[in-house]
Protein backbone atom coordinates (compact mmCIF):
# COMPACT_ATOMS: atom_id res chain seq x y z
CA UNK A 1 0.00 0.00 0.00
CA UNK A 2 1.16 3.37 -0.89
CA UNK A 3 0.51 6.94 0.35
CA UNK A 4 0.97 9.97 -2.08
CA UNK A 5 2.27 12.81 0.14
CA UNK A 6 2.27 16.50 -1.54
CA UNK A 7 5.63 18.38 -0.01
CA UNK A 8 4.53 21.95 -0.32
CA UNK A 9 7.83 23.45 1.21
CA UNK A 10 11.41 22.70 0.90
CA UNK A 11 11.90 19.77 3.76
CA UNK A 12 15.89 21.31 4.62
CA UNK A 13 15.23 25.00 4.92
CA UNK A 14 11.16 25.07 4.95
CA UNK A 15 11.23 27.68 2.22
CA UNK A 16 8.37 27.43 0.01
CA UNK A 17 9.55 29.28 -3.10
CA UNK A 18 10.79 26.56 -5.69
CA UNK A 19 11.27 26.03 -9.26
CA UNK A 20 10.75 22.73 -11.38
CA UNK A 21 13.33 21.02 -12.98
CA UNK A 22 11.11 17.98 -14.07
CA UNK A 23 7.44 17.56 -13.99
CA UNK A 24 5.28 14.38 -15.31
CA UNK A 25 1.37 13.67 -14.87
CA UNK A 26 1.90 13.12 -11.47
CA UNK A 27 5.70 13.69 -10.06
CA UNK A 28 7.82 17.03 -9.92
CA UNK A 29 11.54 17.44 -8.91
CA UNK A 30 11.31 20.80 -7.11
CA UNK A 31 14.31 22.91 -6.56
CA UNK A 32 14.67 25.24 -3.80
CA UNK A 33 15.41 28.88 -4.23
CA UNK A 34 17.29 29.36 -1.34
CA UNK A 35 19.35 25.92 -0.39
CA UNK A 36 19.29 24.79 -3.77
CA UNK A 37 17.38 21.15 -2.24
CA UNK A 38 16.00 19.15 -5.27
CA UNK A 39 13.27 17.20 -4.39
CA UNK A 40 10.49 15.37 -5.31
CA UNK A 41 6.72 15.64 -4.69
CA UNK A 42 4.49 14.37 -4.28
CA UNK A 43 6.30 11.60 -1.86
CA UNK A 44 5.24 8.23 -2.22
CA UNK A 45 5.55 6.09 1.11
CA UNK A 46 5.52 2.74 0.52
CA UNK A 47 5.38 0.12 2.87
CA UNK A 48 8.59 -1.37 3.97
CA UNK A 49 8.22 -4.78 3.05
CA UNK A 50 6.84 -4.06 -0.93
CA UNK A 51 9.83 -1.61 -1.37
CA UNK A 52 12.34 -3.69 -0.28
CA UNK A 53 10.92 -7.43 -0.07
CA UNK A 54 13.75 -10.58 0.41
CA UNK A 55 13.02 -11.28 -3.15
CA UNK A 56 14.79 -7.48 -3.33
CA UNK A 57 17.70 -8.43 -1.57
CA UNK A 58 18.00 -11.83 -3.53
CA UNK A 59 17.80 -10.50 -6.93
CA UNK A 60 19.48 -7.34 -6.41
CA UNK A 61 21.99 -7.22 -3.70
CA UNK A 62 23.24 -11.01 -3.31
CA UNK A 63 24.49 -12.01 -6.70
CA UNK A 64 26.77 -9.16 -6.82
CA UNK A 65 27.77 -9.68 -3.26
CA UNK A 66 31.86 -9.99 -3.12
CA UNK A 67 31.96 -7.00 -6.00
CA UNK A 68 30.51 -5.15 -3.61
CA UNK A 69 32.26 -5.34 -0.94
CA UNK A 70 35.53 -4.83 -3.19
CA UNK A 71 33.86 -1.66 -4.12
CA UNK A 72 33.24 -0.61 -1.00
CA UNK A 73 37.06 -1.32 0.27
CA UNK A 74 38.65 0.14 -2.67
CA UNK A 75 36.34 3.24 -2.91
CA UNK A 76 35.31 4.09 0.48
CA UNK A 77 37.47 2.66 3.04
CA UNK A 78 40.50 5.12 2.40
CA UNK A 79 38.47 8.01 3.40
CA UNK A 80 37.54 6.68 6.45
CA UNK A 81 41.46 5.90 7.52
CA UNK A 82 41.54 9.44 7.19
CA UNK A 83 38.71 10.16 9.66
CA UNK A 84 38.69 7.37 11.94
CA UNK A 85 41.82 4.71 13.13
CA UNK A 86 40.98 0.98 12.90
CA UNK A 87 39.30 -0.12 16.04
CA UNK A 88 36.89 3.08 15.79
CA UNK A 89 33.42 1.59 16.07
CA UNK A 90 30.88 2.23 12.99
CA UNK A 91 27.11 2.06 13.21
CA UNK A 92 25.35 1.85 9.44
CA UNK A 93 22.09 3.02 9.35
CA UNK A 94 20.18 1.02 7.04
CA UNK A 95 22.90 -1.84 6.11
CA UNK A 96 21.02 -3.91 4.04
CA UNK A 97 23.07 -7.11 3.51
CA UNK A 98 25.84 -5.71 5.54
CA UNK A 99 28.30 -5.57 2.33
CA UNK A 100 29.94 -1.94 3.67
CA UNK A 101 30.07 -3.28 7.55
CA UNK A 102 31.99 -6.33 6.09
CA UNK A 103 34.65 -4.21 4.25
CA UNK A 104 34.82 -2.28 7.35
CA UNK A 105 35.28 -5.26 9.53
CA UNK A 106 37.89 -6.75 7.52
CA UNK A 107 39.53 -3.35 7.93
CA UNK A 108 39.50 -3.27 11.52
CA UNK A 109 36.94 -2.03 12.82
CA UNK A 110 34.12 -2.46 15.41
CA UNK A 111 31.03 -2.77 13.51
CA UNK A 112 27.15 -2.46 14.31
CA UNK A 113 24.21 -2.56 11.76
CA UNK A 114 20.70 -1.63 11.55
CA UNK A 115 18.36 -2.38 9.34
CA UNK A 116 14.04 -2.45 8.98
CA UNK A 117 14.48 -5.40 6.53
CA UNK A 118 14.27 -8.46 8.81
CA UNK A 119 15.54 -10.72 5.93
CA UNK A 120 18.73 -8.16 5.44
CA UNK A 121 19.22 -8.01 8.86
CA UNK A 122 19.24 -11.87 9.84
CA UNK A 123 21.35 -11.99 6.82
CA UNK A 124 24.13 -9.64 8.46
CA UNK A 125 24.13 -11.58 11.76
CA UNK A 126 23.97 -15.30 10.18
CA UNK A 127 26.24 -15.10 7.54
CA UNK A 128 28.47 -12.78 8.63
CA UNK A 129 28.25 -12.66 12.61
CA UNK A 130 28.02 -9.38 12.84
CA UNK A 131 25.88 -7.19 15.79
CA UNK A 132 22.67 -6.00 13.45
CA UNK A 133 19.20 -4.55 14.94
CA UNK A 134 16.17 -4.75 13.34
CA UNK A 135 13.73 -1.69 13.03
CA UNK A 136 14.40 1.83 12.41
CA UNK A 137 17.23 3.58 13.86
CA UNK A 138 14.92 6.56 15.11
CA UNK A 139 12.85 3.90 17.04
CA UNK A 140 15.95 2.47 18.79
CA UNK A 141 18.26 3.30 21.69
CA UNK A 142 22.16 3.04 20.22
CA UNK A 143 25.05 5.24 21.16
CA UNK A 144 28.96 5.59 21.55
CA UNK A 145 29.66 5.69 18.18
CA UNK A 146 32.71 7.17 16.25
CA UNK A 147 31.30 7.17 12.92
CA UNK A 148 27.92 6.87 11.49
CA UNK A 149 27.09 6.15 8.06
CA UNK A 150 24.26 6.10 5.46
CA UNK A 151 25.36 4.76 2.25
CA UNK A 152 23.12 5.14 -0.66
CA UNK A 153 19.88 5.78 1.74
CA UNK A 154 20.04 9.78 2.28
CA UNK A 155 17.97 10.10 -0.79
CA UNK A 156 15.45 8.14 -0.03
CA UNK A 157 14.37 8.83 3.55
CA UNK A 158 10.70 9.00 4.17
CA UNK A 159 11.33 10.26 7.82
CA UNK A 160 12.06 13.65 8.65
CA UNK A 161 15.65 14.38 7.96
CA UNK A 162 16.07 16.49 11.34
CA UNK A 163 14.66 14.23 13.10
CA UNK A 164 17.16 11.69 12.08
CA UNK A 165 20.33 13.88 11.69
CA UNK A 166 19.40 15.13 15.64
CA UNK A 167 19.09 11.35 16.86
CA UNK A 168 22.52 10.79 14.89
CA UNK A 169 24.14 13.59 16.74
CA UNK A 170 23.41 12.31 20.01
CA UNK A 171 24.35 8.79 19.40
CA UNK A 172 27.49 9.76 18.59
CA UNK A 173 30.42 10.17 20.69
CA UNK A 174 32.48 13.84 21.31
CA UNK A 175 34.23 14.15 18.20
CA UNK A 176 32.12 11.99 15.96
CA UNK A 177 31.52 12.16 12.73
CA UNK A 178 28.56 11.14 9.85
CA UNK A 179 29.47 9.69 6.37
CA UNK A 180 26.92 9.82 3.76
CA UNK A 181 27.48 8.23 0.32
CA UNK A 182 25.17 9.24 -1.99
CA UNK A 183 24.22 10.34 -5.12
CA UNK A 184 26.05 13.29 -7.07
CA UNK A 185 23.66 14.22 -9.87
CA UNK A 186 23.62 18.04 -10.86
CA UNK A 187 20.20 19.64 -11.55
CA UNK A 188 20.76 19.25 -15.66
CA UNK A 189 20.16 15.61 -14.83
CA UNK A 190 16.11 15.55 -13.73
CA UNK A 191 15.67 18.35 -16.94
CA UNK A 192 17.26 16.23 -19.70
CA UNK A 193 15.37 13.08 -18.08
CA UNK A 194 12.21 15.46 -18.69
CA UNK A 195 12.99 15.28 -22.14
CA UNK A 196 13.20 11.43 -22.72
CA UNK A 197 10.49 9.79 -24.86
CA UNK A 198 8.02 8.43 -22.46
CA UNK A 199 7.64 8.80 -18.84
CA UNK A 200 7.83 5.71 -17.66
CA UNK A 201 11.65 5.79 -19.00
CA UNK A 202 11.71 9.36 -17.31
CA UNK A 203 10.51 7.94 -13.98
CA UNK A 204 13.27 4.50 -14.37
CA UNK A 205 15.74 7.02 -14.98
CA UNK A 206 15.13 9.48 -11.69
CA UNK A 207 14.20 6.14 -9.41
CA UNK A 208 10.66 7.75 -9.02
CA UNK A 209 9.08 7.07 -6.63
CA UNK A 210 11.20 5.48 -4.58
CA UNK A 211 13.95 8.70 -4.84
CA UNK A 212 12.97 11.86 -2.90
CA UNK A 213 16.10 13.78 -2.94
CA UNK A 214 18.85 14.90 -5.67
CA UNK A 215 22.06 15.92 -3.84
CA UNK A 216 25.23 17.82 -5.18
CA UNK A 217 28.21 19.68 -3.43
CA UNK A 218 26.40 22.65 -3.43
CA UNK A 219 23.46 21.99 -1.75
CA UNK A 220 24.74 18.81 1.19
CA UNK A 221 26.06 20.91 2.98
CA UNK A 222 22.94 23.76 3.66
CA UNK A 223 21.31 20.13 4.36
CA UNK A 224 23.86 18.67 7.16
CA UNK A 225 24.54 22.48 8.65
CA UNK A 226 21.14 23.33 9.44
CA UNK A 227 21.35 19.85 11.44
CA UNK A 228 24.24 20.30 13.78
CA UNK A 229 27.07 18.96 11.91
CA UNK A 230 29.63 21.07 10.17
CA UNK A 231 30.82 19.58 6.88
CA UNK A 232 34.82 18.48 6.24
CA UNK A 233 34.66 17.22 2.81
CA UNK A 234 33.28 15.93 -0.23
CA UNK A 235 34.62 13.86 -2.61
CA UNK A 236 33.31 12.38 -5.64
CA UNK A 237 33.51 9.00 -6.19
CA UNK A 238 32.80 6.34 -8.97
CA UNK A 239 29.74 5.25 -9.62
CA UNK A 240 28.87 1.24 -9.03
CA UNK A 241 29.20 0.75 -12.85
CA UNK A 242 31.15 -2.55 -12.11
CA UNK A 243 28.26 -3.86 -10.07
CA UNK A 244 25.80 -3.56 -13.34
CA UNK A 245 26.86 -7.33 -14.80
CA UNK A 246 25.60 -8.88 -11.35
CA UNK A 247 22.38 -7.59 -12.13
CA UNK A 248 19.74 -9.57 -13.83
CA UNK A 249 17.68 -7.64 -16.42
CA UNK A 250 15.00 -10.00 -17.22
CA UNK A 251 13.29 -8.02 -20.33
CA UNK A 252 15.50 -6.75 -23.18
CA UNK A 253 13.04 -3.05 -23.09
CA UNK A 254 14.59 -2.82 -18.82
CA UNK A 255 17.90 -3.53 -19.86
CA UNK A 256 17.73 -1.04 -22.24
CA UNK A 257 16.47 2.07 -20.42
CA UNK A 258 18.85 0.92 -17.35
CA UNK A 259 21.79 1.89 -20.20
CA UNK A 260 20.09 4.83 -21.34
CA UNK A 261 19.80 5.95 -17.59
CA UNK A 262 24.03 5.23 -17.20
CA UNK A 263 25.15 7.18 -20.56
CA UNK A 264 23.11 9.86 -19.14
CA UNK A 265 24.56 9.90 -16.08
CA UNK A 266 27.72 9.28 -17.64
CA UNK A 267 27.32 12.17 -20.48
CA UNK A 268 25.71 15.22 -17.84
CA UNK A 269 27.16 14.41 -14.15
CA UNK A 270 30.87 13.33 -14.91
CA UNK A 271 32.57 10.22 -16.69
CA UNK A 272 32.55 8.03 -13.90
CA UNK A 273 32.24 10.13 -10.38
CA UNK A 274 28.40 10.18 -10.31
CA UNK A 275 28.41 9.61 -6.54
CA UNK A 276 29.84 11.33 -3.63
CA UNK A 277 31.52 10.65 -0.33
CA UNK A 278 30.28 14.03 2.48
CA UNK A 279 32.09 13.74 6.15
CA UNK A 280 30.78 16.16 8.56
CA UNK A 281 31.75 16.44 12.29
CA UNK A 282 29.54 16.77 14.89
CA UNK A 283 28.98 20.92 15.93
CA UNK A 284 29.55 20.71 19.81
CA UNK A 285 27.98 24.04 19.72
CA UNK A 286 24.76 23.31 18.38
CA UNK A 287 21.85 21.96 20.86
CA UNK A 288 21.06 18.52 20.94
CA UNK A 289 17.89 17.40 19.94
CA UNK A 290 15.18 16.70 22.68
Amino acid sequence: MAEDIPVEACPDCGRADSRDLYRDSKYSFRECAGCLSIYCSPRTVLEFDDAYSEGYYRASYLPREQETISYYGREIMPLVRKHLQPGGRILDIGCGTGFFLKAAMDSGYRVVGVEPSAFASEYCRSHWGMECHSGFFEDLSLGGFDLIVLMNVFTQLTTDKKILLGKIRESLNPGGKILIKTICWNRAYPIVCGMLPNEALQRLCLHIPLQHYIYHDRNIGPCLEGSGFTVSAIEKCAGEWSLLRGMAFGRIRLSAAIAIKWLLLKSLCGPVKTDMLVVAAKDRTAPESG
